[in-house]
């Protein structure tokens, strides 16, 4: 299983938050094109696809 996370810029302190988990997916490919669905909700944020062994296997960083 898949895990697409997410983490955000706090304006109080400008640290990022702790990872939080978007969704799960069967498959790398299906895990990435979510991404896509998520991208835009924060302006400044960090995503990443975790493996079932919690190794990262994709990251994206954007600062707006």
């Amino acid at each position: 299983m898949y895990k697409l996370q997410y983490r955000f810029k706090q304006q109080d302190n400008g640290r990022y938050t702790k990872w939080y988990t978007v969704s799960k997916h069967d498959s790398r490919e299906d895990a990435r094109k979510a991404l896509g669905e998520h991208i835009a909700e924060f302006w400044t944020f960090s995503t990443r696809v975790v493996d079932p062994k919690g190794k990262t296997v994709g990251h994206y960083k954007y600062e707006g």
